[in-house]
């Protein structure tokens, strides 16, 4: 349905409060309220005219314009009060009514003289739809107001004395009513634009609200997924751990029970690290280490580690150098082997057949190291990726049935390369594999060389083969732990590597034992009964600051 004009709608209070629906009916009052003060002004100012000119006209009308007023003040009173006891399609219907039956008594009474009342009423009819549109239109609405009535009285032709008066009041009447619009424009446009703003605001805490509610519920499936993540490998351990001392088992069944127990171990610790990492993101507290670096050993570790799993499910994993690469860097090797381990990670378990490939480059110009992983995987929709690095998102419930994980992984990932100083993207097509693209910030070292390899070449760069050697060690260290599982499996592991192992069971006892013994090494827990560690690290620095400590977060 086509919407009507100010001029051509049946009523104008209608189209007005169309215009100025819901809360911005307030923009609509002050329009109201000019007009009624048209409509009370105008009469004062023709009795006025009748009584300095035309005394019999002053008596014969008095009545019928004291009427006219009280209706007038009556309705003004309703509807712009403090308690609006009209609305203002009501006010104006009411208004607009006793206007028109003003009109014709008044015609009726002045007899022969109506052709100076026609204009008049005209005038009172157009000074209505002038007023309305003053506030949308206030340049065209003051000069068409000015001028109109000169217009109308030349239509009637009729320009005697009388009527040239009301050919000035009118000309008055019609710049106030163009200066009054321009004044409203003003009041609606800072109306307007506060309302403007308020809506603004409300839109954006409407999508503020939206988005925490869908935080909610991801943080709500995060928790149901995590529970089910915890509870499966920890069923699994306690129940392998139960059968490992069933009688009648033999030494290869044996050993695959502890196989598991310690690759569902491995699962929670996983688990509750990304969980960790993720508390800390969102605290503000993730600390970056910047040391010098032999990442190509980080690598080769990742390979060594990522293959083997490769390997189990009949893949390919290539590892491929461009370069030449530097030996050594400046950043944080353990969370470059966090972030190469998880898209890796990933990467293997979303692929069922096919290969996975990691190249690796350097760039001199920019300083940095790039990373390419490609896989020939089950891929990704548009949708997916739109929300891939956002925490708990994990796609949709299939993948989360089929493949499990928690959805922080790549998260996690996203916020350890921009701490680095790189970035990460992802392309990916459904069904036919994903391509993570990342890097980091590659200072070299004082010691640093760049290896140069001729082409055709395939061999990797020579790297410390410490892998798979059996490491002895020599020294006294101290371990505070006070959980008794853990402080006995660290002194098993510590004596099997040859050092000597002195234990405290919270900080006060560590601070005794440090400052009584000489120690190569202390290990420190934080959150301990009696003294934290934190408390009891600065008193054994503030004594010897040479004993390095190490201290487990």
């Amino acid at each position: 349905m086509k919407k009507q004009s100010y001029l051509t709608a049946p009523t104008f209070a209608p189209e007005l409060e169309d215009k100025f629906s819901g809360f911005t009916e307030k923009r609509a009052r002050p329009v109201v309220a000019f007009i009624y003060w048209i409509g009370g002004i105008l009469p004062l100012v023709f009795m006025l005219s009748d009584y300095f000119n035309d005394a019999y006209r002053f008596d014969e009308l008095l009545l019928t314009r004291s009427i006219y007023m009280v209706f007038w003040a009556t309705i003004t009173f309703a509807t712009l009060s403090k308690w609006r006891l009209l609305t203002l399609t009501q006010s104006m219907l009411l208004y607009v009514a006793v206007g028109m039956c003003y009109v014709p008594y008044l015609n009726m009474i002045v007899g022969e003289r109506y052709v100076q009342v026609v204009p008049t009423a005209l005038f009172y009819l157009f000074g209505i739809v002038i007023s309305q549109l003053g506030a949308k239109m206030a340049l065209k609405a003051g000069l068409i107001s000015c001028v109109m009535p000169t217009l109308l009285l030349l239509a009637f032709d009729k320009f005697n004395q009388a009527e040239r008066n009301i050919v000035f009041l009118m000309f008055v009447w019609g710049i106030a009513t163009w200066v009054a619009s321009l004044i409203l424009e003003k009041i609606n446009r800072r109306l307007f634009l506060y309302e403007h703003d308020l809506d603004q605001a409300n839109r954006h805490n409407q999508e503020l609200r939206e988005k925490e509610a869908q935080a909610n519920r991801f943080k709500s499936d995060f928790l149901a997924q995590m529970s089910h993540e915890i509870r499966t490998p920890l069923t699994a351990i306690l129940g392998y751990a139960e059968s490992y001392f069933s009688e009648g088992l033999s030494r290869e069944t044996k050993d695959g029970t502890v196989r598991t127990i310690r690759q569902n171990g491995e699962h929670i610790l996983t688990l509750v690290n990304d969980i960790l990492d993720l508390s800390k993101i969102e605290a503000g507290k993730l600390q970056i280490e910047k040391l010098n670096t032999n990442w190509l050993n980080v690598i080769e570790q990742v390979q060594q580690m990522q293959a083997e799993q490769a390997y189990k499910k009949g893949l390919e994993f290539n590892l491929d150098y461009h370069y030449p690469l530097p030996t050594e860097i400046i950043t944080d090797p353990t969370r470059l082997k966090q972030i190469l381990i998880n898209l890796t990670s990933n990467a293997i378990k979303f692929t069922a057949h096919g290969s996975v490939n990691l190249a690796v480059s350097y760039s001199r110009e920019q300083n940095t190291l790039l990373f390419i992983l490609k896989d020939s995987g089950i891929g990704m929709s548009n949708t997916m990726l739109t929300g891939l690095f956002k925490p708990y998102h994990q796609g949709d419930i299939s993948v989360r049935r089929n493949y499990g994980g928690t959805g922080l992984g790549l998260y996690i990932c996203k916020q350890l390369v921009e701490k680095l100083g790189g970035e990460i993207k992802v392309r990916s097509t459904e069904g036919q594999g994903s391509t993570f693209t990342f890097s980091i910030k590659a200072e070299q070292t004082a010691s640093s060389e760049l290896i140069y390899q001729s082409e055709g070449q395939s061999q990797k760069p020579n790297h410390e083969a410490s892998m798979g050697l059996k490491v002895q060690l020599a020294g006294h260290v101290l371990i505070a732990e006070d959980n008794t599982d853990n402080r006995k499996l660290i002194t098993l592991k510590l004596e099997q590597l040859g050092l000597q192992v002195t234990q405290a069971e919270h900080g006060e006892q560590a601070v005794e034992k440090a400052l009584l013994n000489d120690f190569d090494l202390i290990l420190m827990d934080i959150q301990m009964p009696v003294m934290s560690g934190e408390e009891a690290i600065e008193i054994i620095r503030a004594s010897d600051g040479d004993i390095p400590c190490r201290i487990n977060r």
